[in-house]
């Protein structure tokens, strides 16, 4: 009876358990998910055949598929199929312990990682940390991740490749705003408009956004970068092109579009002209007759130059406005970019694709005057080559980078340096960003010393000599401004040019006065230094002074002054009579200082004697007509013998007729004399001008006409004033002004004039004068010189005014012939001129980063927070995450991928021991996880998903029943057992 007893209790405790079992069952019905366990059962040993009952083998989960439930919420995940969420608890002493779960319902925790309802954090592949050398690229320094400037999205692509993922995230500041038109006065130099640039970010964001799908859809191709086309433009040079008028052009097709350039009629400026001289003299150029005058280097040959160079460079701009492209004036040799004279008058037009791959065609190259057309050529210098994979995102990205940006450019106009032949001298350093420093600093190390500077040229290359200066910028002459702007390596970087005008004496020595003596005080801070009088030696040199002894005398003086001077003073060479003295002490002074000239002796002015004009008189009087058949009537009209035959039937009417057909047919007098109407026999002949190359005033009968004068006519005689000048001695080179009619005629003598060299100068400056050579003429018979009148159309009506003639000094302030010419220069900060500075491109800040996520790394936590993994700064996103576990955050439409969910799988999922909190522990029973690189798995993740438990509770409430019974029936027989037991001892009794 007592085994029946043990067996019976054995079933109560088997039941139990399976009871406790199903209510646990029961309790997770809604606990997501959550695997249902069962209980196994066995009998117990035997004795003599007979079982002593039942035991409870194991209690085990069942990993069956639970239901996918959709919930729209982007933190809830579900497994479907095989395998476990896994989840870390870090400890606060840094260590953590590893589980895996089933139950996908997740959050993003305080400190930004994915987590579980536990608090316990997701495991995965996480982002890399990234690189700032290598991950981003961004065109400001100071901005490593994304912020609120960066408004809109360039590009954005997500690429898979076997064992990572990287996000390629591109964005750009509102470059709309910030884009500007270049400056028309860098002409030919590939200048674009505000919308030209803003069309051409438009158009490179396109190609970044098709380089970076190439790209994923294809992630192993070979990397090789993208080729931009370049095209040379030859059009006819100068010996020949046949542009010289209005509505002549140039064109070229592109792409099967004809853009052209009307020829731009210029008018050659004084620098121009001396730029064609300079490029002459060197041999690189040969002037002809271009406007046909019958003489070479005219006015209008300069003009024609000029137009010349200037449409040119208009086509190239006209180039540079078509979307993609950029074309500038270019060196013959070097195929660099060029405005010179020199180079750009050779016709030659390059043309840059600034889309990397994209191919684009030259048709014909036409230059046309009139129904004639020149044909040039073109030449491809560069083949677009489409480039791919990485290497074709990286030449996309940095043409749509070079746009959005673009070089600086610092320019300084010949204004704004004040350059005007006479030698400057200045300091130039900047402040500008080393990318390998990764910090801003001033270069060079010491202040530049420009100096002996007459021209742009010689500004640009000493710059580009300094060795620290050339690693970072270059310096050009564009159209006669200084051009200061960033490498193409570092085209993205800023700076901040400084430029000082040093203090110094600028002095002109072209027009020396022989045999005078010029005398140099030199002050420093108010202080006189140097004072120095340079007089020749008649002896040695008589009579003769040179721009070069003055020179070489005060040079000697300043080389003297500064073996023992602390504030050392410089000297530029001589050039072309100009010279300056400086200093490179930015804190002194040399206001005060003076340049004289010693020893002239003024003529007296001299005194006009006068001839009065006798006026010319016009005739003027009355013909009468005595009507005759067959009869001759002629007549005298300013020396010209007009006839007319009356034939039959004649009378006074068509005698008149006559007459005055035949004065309308002469053309020697019919606009020199006015006929009035027949009255009776009468008309009135009057003369209205004079032939000033035949003067006459006679008007006669000759034959047949009577006549009476009604004024006395007379030819005159012109109005003169003759000047006799006193000249004065050996030192009386000075300036003489003849003033008439509100005009000056100004020249100037020589140190031992005549008074026949004088008249001569002043006839030259007459004849630059067209105005009043019309009026007078300026004589001289070696002791006079006489202005006289010139005859007019109305004979001689006296000279426009009373002339004078008056002598000044050579060193009046202001005059033009002023023999030495100097001024005072304070240290001057000089500005870039802002109207002409600026950047190539739009202005605007660009930024790439690369991120990644290795798959063959350990795991991880997964963060989320796209301001802690220095993407943006913001910490607010989309979250997502696709089947593979890929986790994406999705920021103002940019997509980043910040990591994966693994997946872990076992070779024998009941081993894995259940903790609670939907968490189960690895066992040996269990093995260690399996994981696949990017979750290659037949498992998939489902977003916005939760898997339901499998505890079926129709299920567990029948198996509840069947316990029931089966602990009632064990129940009973231990009561029956006991009932047994309790007979047999009191059958004992």
């Amino acid at each position: 009876m007592i085994g029946a007893l043990w067996t019976g209790i054995s079933g109560l405790s088997a039941s139990r358990a399976a009871l406790d079992n199903e209510s646990n069952n029961i309790a997770n019905v809604n606990t997501v998910g959550y695997k249902a366990s069962r209980v196994s059962f066995a009998d117990m040993m035997y004795q003599d055949s007979i079982g002593k009952g039942a035991s409870v083998t194991n209690a085990e989960k069942q990993y069956t598929q639970g239901s996918l439930n959709p919930t729209g919420s982007s933190y809830d995940l579900a497994l479907d199929g095989d395998g476990f969420f896994v989840v870390s608890n870090i400890n606060p002493t840094g260590t953590s312990e590893t589980y895996y779960t089933r139950a996908g319902n997740l959050r993003m925790g305080e400190n930004g990682t994915l987590q579980d309802a536990n608090g316990y954090e997701v495991q995965g592949w996480a982002m890399s940390s990234l690189d700032p050398t290598s991950d981003i690229v961004s065109t400001n320094n100071n901005w490593r991740y994304f912020n609120d400037n960066f408004t809109e999205k360039a590009g954005n692509q997500i690429i898979q490749f076997s064992n990572r993922v990287e996000t390629y995230a591109a964005k750009v500041t509102d470059y709309a705003s910030t884009a500007k038109s270049d400056s028309t006065v860098l002409t030919g130099s590939g200048i674009k408009s505000q919308s030209d640039k803003i069309s051409d970010i438009n158009t490179l964001m396109i190609n970044y956004q098709n380089a970076l799908e190439d790209y994923a859809e294809n992630p192993d191709a070979t990397s090789s970068p993208s080729i931009a086309q370049s095209t040379l433009l030859d059009f006819p040079d100068n010996t020949n092109s046949i542009m010289d008028g209005e509505k002549d052009q140039i064109y070229t097709y592109i792409n099967g579009d004809k853009v052209y350039a009307e020829y731009v009629n210029t008018t050659a400026t004084t620098d121009f002209i001396e730029e064609v001289d300079l490029a002459v003299s060197n041999g690189s150029f040969t002037m002809t007759d271009l406007d046909g005058d019958g003489t070479v280097g005219g006015q209008g040959d300069y003009d024609i130059l000029a137009s010349r160079v200037a449409t040119y460079k208009t086509l190239a701009d006209e180039i540079s406005s078509k979307t993609g492209l950029n074309a500038y004036t270019v060196n013959s040799t070097t195929n660099e970019a060029s405005t010179a004279f020199e180079d750009v008058i050779n016709g030659l037009v390059k043309i840059d694709s600034i889309i990397p791959g994209e191919e684009f065609t030259i048709g014909d190259v036409i230059e046309a005057s009139g129904t004639t057309e020149v044909e040039g050529k073109s030449t491809t210098l560069s083949v677009a080559e489409k480039g791919s994979a990485e290497g074709a995102v990286i030449s996309a990205m940095e043409a749509l980078s070079k746009a959005i940006s673009g070089k600086q450019q610092d320019v300084f106009s010949t204004n704004d340096l004040n350059i005007d032949g006479i030698p400057k001298n200045y300091t130039y350093s900047m402040t500008i960003y080393d990318k390998e420093a990764g910090e801003n600093i001033s270069v060079p190390s010491s202040d530049l010393l420009i100096s002996n500077v007459t021209s742009i040229d010689d500004a640009a290359e000493q710059i580009n000599a300094n060795s620290e200066l050339s690693k970072y910028v270059e310096a050009k002459n564009i159209n006669g401004n200084l051009v200061v702007q960033t490498l193409n390596s570092n085209y993205d970087v800023e700076f901040s040019s400084r430029m000082e005008e040093l203090p110094s004496i600028g002095v002109s020595l072209n027009n020396i006065v022989d045999n005078a003596d010029y005398t140099f005080n030199i002050n420093i801070d108010g202080t006189l230094v140097i004072s120095s009088t340079y007089s020749p030696d008649p002896l040695i040199n008589p009579y003769t002074t040179t721009a070069s002894q003055i020179y070489n005398d005060i040079k000697t003086q300043i080389n003297t002054y500064n073996l023992t001077a602390t504030d050392k003073l410089k000297i530029t060479p001589l050039n072309d009579g100009n010279f300056s003295i400086y200093t490179e002490d930015k804190e002194v002074s040399l206001e005060g200082s003076t340049i004289s000239i010693n020893g002239e002796n003024l003529p007296v002015n001299p005194t006009g004697v006068q001839t009065p004009a006798n006026l010319t008189v016009l005739e003027e009087g009355m013909f009468t007509i005595t009507p005759a058949d067959n009869t001759t009537y002629s007549l005298d009209i300013l020396g010209e013998t007009i006839t007319y035959n009356s034939g039959t039937g004649a009378t006074s009417t068509s005698i008149y007729n006559g007459i005055v057909s035949a004065i309308n047919l002469n053309s020697n007098i019919n606009n020199l004399v006015d006929i009035g109407s027949l009255s009776g026999n009468d008309f009135n002949i009057s003369q209205t001008k004079i032939d000033t190359l035949s003067p006459s005033v006679t008007i006669a009968p000759l034959s047949n006409l009577s006549y009476s004068s009604s004024t006395t006519a007379t030819v005159g005689t012109p109005e003169e004033y003759a000047f006799s000048p006193t000249l004065a001695d050996d030192m009386s080179a000075s300036v003489f002004t003849l003033e008439i009619d509100g005009v000056e005629l100004k020249v100037k003598t020589d140190q031992t004039p005549t008074v026949a060299e004088l008249g001569n100068a002043l006839a030259g400056a007459l004849a630059e004068e067209s105005s009043l050579a019309d009026k007078i003429e300026i004589t001289n018979n070696g002791t006079d010189i006489i202005i006289r009148e010139k005859i007019s159309s109305q004979g001689y009506q006296g000279l426009p005014s009373t002339p004078s003639l008056t002598v000044t000094s050579l060193t009046d302030t202001g005059d033009e012939f002023n023999s030495v010419q100097y001024s005072t220069n304070e240290n001057t900060k000089i500005e870039i001129n802002a109207n002409y500075s600026g950047r190539e491109g739009a202005g605007a800040e660009f930024m790439q980063i690369v991120s990644t996520v290795e798959q063959d790394t350990s795991m991880s936590s997964l963060q989320l927070r796209l301001d802690t993994l220095g993407l943006t700064d913001q910490s607010f996103s989309e979250f997502s995450v696709d089947e593979s576990g890929l986790i994406t955050m999705t920021q103002d439409g940019v997509d980043f991928v910040v990591g994966q969910i693994a997946v872990a799988q076992f070779v024998n999922n009941i081993g894995l021991e259940a903790i609670g909190d939907n968490l189960l522990k690895e066992t040996t029973k269990s093995g260690k996880a399996v994981y696949s690189t990017n979750n290659d798995n037949t498992t998939v993740i489902k977003d916005e998903t939760l898997e339901l438990s499998t505890a079926d509770l129709s299920e567990s409430l029948v198996n509840l029943m069947v316990f029931q019974r089966a602990f009632e029936a064990n129940s009973k027989s231990i009561t029956t057992a006991d009932q047994l037991l309790t007979t047999l001892i009191q059958l004992k009794n």
